[in-house]
């Protein structure tokens, strides 16, 4: 057993090159396995120093990195090189998917009539201020598959592929879906396959759907057995997440595995 000394560890991260990282409130720490049932940390080094010279790191292609900065409303990503940014694609809402996201809001607020007021279309003021409002920050994750970054841009609903220059080499429609609720892609390393992670109907179910990232389709979806649960991982076709039985008082947890 090892501990993080005079620090919480708050999360435990994987770089672009495949390191695993233990994250606290100030310091991160690279893990380093002595063997297969034996790790140590190496020395602490500031946050700020990690998130600039390793979290930004997203994908690995053949040697090649992408980095990605992102605020609320852009997300851009980028090569270095000649010690100089290089684009390779920015991701912003447009006034269509800004149009597209309101109107998915409306639908599923439809009962709250304050919400109704703001999105009509009587005067911009109201539109706009219903937008800062409620906007979710940009969600756009890339992933590393073999020779190629896969970014699911869901701004503008599509699966963008790019080569290891960072060209655009194939894009696909992603399926419609509400985004009502917060949602997240996790990846199967082994197996290669991406799933949409969300709850669905206003309730504490939590479902898990393959999507098809060459037809932008969805595919078979599983149900999550628990309530509760954090921190969820797809591995070779198998699900893990950490599961509290009861979420008010209770810290007890323990990983669970659910089979496809």
């Amino acid at each position: 057993r090892t501990t993080v000394p005079d620090e919480d560890a708050k999360r435990i991260v994987k770089d672009c090159h495949g390191h695993v990282h233990v994250l606290s409130n100030y310091s991160a720490r690279e893990v380093v396995f002595d063997t297969e049932n034996s790790f140590s940390l190496l020395d602490p080094v500031p946050n700020i120093q990690f998130i600039n010279a390793v979290q930004k790191c997203v994908a690995n292609v053949d040697s090649e990195l992408f980095f990605n900065d992102v605020n609320p409303i852009v997300s851009f990503f980028y090569k270095i090189k000649d010690k100089k940014n290089k684009p390779v694609r920015y991701v912003t809402y447009d006034k269509e998917a800004r149009d597209r996201y309101l109107n998915q809001m409306v639908h599923e607020e439809k009962t709250k009539g304050d919400l109704n007021r703001l999105a009509s279309t009587d005067g911009d003021a109201n539109r706009e201020l219903l937008l800062d409002n409620i906007f979710k920050p940009i969600y756009a994750p890339m992933f590393a598959q073999q020779d190629t970054a896969v970014l699911f841009n869901f701004p503008e609903m599509r699966i963008e592929f790019y080569n290891k220059s960072g060209h655009c080499i194939y894009k696909v429609n992603i399926q419609d879906f509400s985004q009502y609720h917060t949602f997240e892609i996790k990846y199967d390393e082994v197996a290669h396959k991406y799933y949409l992670y969300q709850r669905k109907n206003r309730s504490d179910k939590y479902f898990l759907t393959e999507i098809n990232i060459y037809t932008g389709k969805f595919l078979k979806s599983y149900k999550l057995e628990k309530p509760f649960l954090h921190c969820l991982q797809v591995y070779d076709n198998d699900i893990y997440y950490i599961v509290r039985e009861k979420q008010s008082w209770d810290d007890t947890a323990y990983l669970y595995k659910q089979k496809m």
